[in-house]
């Protein structure tokens, strides 16, 4: 990772807001610039199955009397064709990518890009972004990174970011907040004033 792409992957954020006519919010989110920081780190375990796996297949091809070499042998070399078609795959997905996560207006949460764990997937049925009860950083030692969380009231747990480096996950977990608090504040406000309209009354000032 050069010293240009790990100021890129800490500074290039974007807070997303959307306003209705009358100024009010109905939407607020981030988007943020990911690296495939995991991505790498399967490269790299893949490579050293690889690699074992060719020296156990020079070791058995070099005792030909060996009973049943081949046995071992063939299936071991189609691992090693999986091992290499992985690495291919993998180095053929994009190294940088955007990501963003947005609350509307009505409790929804949409994922533009998808989830982590489920590029195709841009909502989450029947979620409501009022049922969280925190957004935090994590660290995740099998990816090598840290992820960010959604942390809902009932036990649940939403990824929302992969494998990031410590600042990126941290600012993408501080924004998130920021974002998701102000919707909370924004669905309490028109509350107040759906209120104020039924009962005939002004809406208090804060």
């Amino acid at each position: 990772m050069t010293e240009f792409e790990f100021e890129k992957a800490r500074f290039d954020f974007k807070p997303i807001r959307e306003f209705a006519p009358d100024k009010t919010l109905v939407a607020a989110g981030l988007q943020w610039w990911e690296d495939r920081h995991a991505q790498n780190y399967w490269t790299q375990q893949i490579k050293i199955w690889l690699i074992a796996g060719a020296v156990l297949i020079l070791m058995f091809s070099l005792v030909p009397l060996f009973v049943g070499v081949w046995l071992i042998a063939i299936p071991m070399l189609l691992a090693v064709a999986g091992c290499v078609g992985g690495i291919v795959y993998l180095k053929r997905l994009p190294n940088w990518r955007y990501r963003s996560i947005i609350f509307k207006k009505g409790g929804e949460m949409i994922a533009p890009q998808g989830f982590p764990s489920a590029e195709t997937f841009h909502t989450i049925e029947g979620f409501d972004f009022r049922s969280i009860r925190t957004i935090e950083k994590y660290r995740n030692p099998l990816a090598g990174g840290f992820d960010v969380n959604l942390f809902l009231h009932k036990g649940d747990m939403i990824t929302v970011a992969l494998a990031l480096h410590d600042a990126a996950a941290h600012k993408v977990a501080v924004q998130l907040n920021q974002a998701w608090r102000e919707m909370l504040q924004a669905e309490v406000e028109e509350e107040v004033l759906n209120r104020s309209r039924r009962d005939g009354s002004p809406p208090r000032r804060r």
